[in-house]
């Protein structure tokens, strides 16, 4: 993720929007410089409880899409 983050940063405007977006939704510029920071404190723990919250069969949806017949 971090590879992904640096990698979306490379262009300058991509980068100055990132900046631009940290200050005006959280009233700090610098936030784009703490990102890989806060993907480093993700652990394998806040994965498992996340999806053991949301990942549910209650929360489930699938799309049963069978092909029409043959037009031949």
């Amino acid at each position: 993720m971090k590879s992904d983050y640096y990698s979306g940063l490379e262009m300058f405007v991509n980068r100055a929007d990132a900046i631009a977006l940290a200050q005006l939704l959280g009233g700090d510029a610098s936030f784009v410089n703490e990102v890989p920071g806060k993907i480093d404190g993700v652990t394998v723990a806040d994965l498992k409880r996340v999806a053991a919250a949301y990942l549910t069969p209650a929360n489930r949806t699938w799309v049963d899409r069978r092909p029409a017949a043959s037009q031949k």
